[in-house]
């Protein structure tokens, strides 16, 4: 695997020295490949085996989904994570770009920031709580060794 990965490198990537593409090979980076790397490793720190991990696995994913998905919305409201205006890869408006849109506008009415600000945080508690749920889901397999990893590790609180 390292020794793939040293051939890689020295041939410039997967894509024979192309950088900048796009879909899963940005900047040479397959977004497969480093999910699989994460996933494996946390395999290893939770000390499960292959046939244990395919029933843990979803979990983690789920954990790993709905955290990048609530900080995907806190990223965008700071300018960053955008694709295009809308603040992720579909055209579909969220609670998060619509506030952000609004707030570019030179002067928007007071009732237009408190009727985007209540949606936006009742975007917020409703991914808190699909995180909150998706970590408890995943606790629940876990010994209490594997809890504290799992903590130490970031995907539970």
């Amino acid at each position: 695997d390292r020794n793939r990965d040293r051939e890689n490198r020295e041939r410039g990537g997967e894509r024979g020295g192309e950088r900048g593409g796009r879909g899963g090979d940005r900047g040479g980076f397959d977004r497969s490949q480093i999910m699989e790397r994460i996933m494996d490793r946390y395999r290893e720190n939770l000390g499960f085996s292959v046939a244990e991990w395919k029933v843990v696995q979803p979990k983690v994913q789920a954990v790993m989904d709905n955290r990048i998905s609530g900080a995907s919305g806190m990223m965008s409201m700071f300018g960053g994570s955008r694709r295009g205006r809308g603040g992720s890869s579909s055209d579909e408006k969220t609670p998060s770009s619509k506030l952000r849109d609004l707030m570019e506008k030179e002067n928007p009415a007071k009732s237009d920031i408190k009727a985007k600000l209540a949606a936006y945080r009742t975007e917020r508690k409703a991914s808190e709580a699909k995180l909150k749920k998706a970590q408890e889901g995943l606790r629940q397999l876990l010994t209490i060794k594997q809890e504290a990893r799992a903590v130490l590790a970031g995907l539970l609180d």
